[in-house]
């Protein structure tokens, strides 16, 4: 067998060369409480012990002496970065604030895509398209052209999202793009003609619906996908229609899920790999 390295022991003479704050990542709801601790490293990355610190914030709530952390109680999607100083020594941890249902974003006057979702910054933009700012799906990417987003908590749940898209077309190629609910997805496929509801690719022959549909390129249209929990299981509806017109009394696609997903962040999906993805004027709303 290799012999492994000599480790060298901690010892009362090591400095600390390193603060941790944990936790470093924390999903609030506004009034949530997170009580912020301090661990202190060497220049080796051992744990020294844990520490009192100097806690300031950049972004809403409170943060008491002791760390404890107390999320704003206002109404918008928001970020805040803890910072704590011990001596010379300062780390961070980050925060979403995200409020109840509903939610609209329509990106208007954003310089980025909202920082409390995940997954979508690098992969899109947002930019002046018919002269309105919107979230723009790039294909100018080497990975993840083809990926999902997430907006919010992962126990949400009987909610209904809807979005305007525009795909564009690049060397006789459209796009994909769609929505999530529940962990459920509606999506129109360009190249293939399709539109299917699904949950989760790798097994779509458990949960999984289609029909043909072509999707016109530098066309709006608007999706809408309804997840609701009923007698043990998921039903799922949608539909779509070119932004303008009238929305169609009747649901365009429907599936019963006996083995459900019961909840799940609501989101989008994209595969800009063929052309870009133009994006505006998401709501997530609570069922009826």
């Amino acid at each position: 067998r290799p012999k492994l390295p000599e480790v060298t022991p901690v010892s009362a003479d090591d400095k600390p060369a390193q603060v941790q704050v944990y936790p470093y990542e924390a999903l609030l709801r506004p009034g949530d409480k997170v009580p912020f601790k301090v661990r202190l490293f060497n220049e080796r990355g051992q744990f020294l012990k844990e520490s009192p610190a100097e806690f300031t914030l950049e972004g809403p709530g409170e943060i008491a002496k002791s760390g404890d952390f107390t999320a704003s109680q206002g109404t918008d999607h928001s970020t805040t970065t803890v910072t704590a100083k011990v001596g010379d020594l300062a780390g961070t941890a980050r925060l979403r604030t995200i409020p109840p249902l509903p939610w609209k974003f329509d990106f208007t006057g954003l310089k980025d895509p909202p920082a409390t979702w995940v997954g979508v910054r690098y992969r899109h933009v947002v930019r002046k398209v018919d002269g309105n700012d919107m979230l723009v799906k790039v294909t100018t990417i080497p990975k993840g052209t083809r990926s999902r987003l997430s907006m919010g908590q992962s126990d949400l749940h009987d909610y209904t999202i809807q979005g305007d898209f525009k795909p564009s077309k690049q060397n006789n190629k459209v796009p994909d793009l769609g929505v999530i609910a529940q962990g459920y997805t509606f999506f129109i496929e360009g190249e293939i003609k399709r539109m299917q509801i699904q949950s989760w690719q790798a097994h779509d022959k458990r949960s999984f619906v289609a029909e043909k549909f072509v999707l016109e390129p530098d066309t709006w249209y608007t999706l809408k996908l309804r997840a609701e929990n009923s007698n043990d299981k998921a039903v799922l509806r949608a539909k779509v229609w070119k932004r303008g017109e009238k929305e169609p009394e009747k649901w365009t696609l429907e599936l019963v899920d006996s083995q459900p997903n019961t909840f799940g962040s609501p989101g989008l999906y994209g595969d800009a790999t063929n052309a870009e993805i133009f994006i505006d004027n998401i709501s997530v709303t609570p069922n009826d």
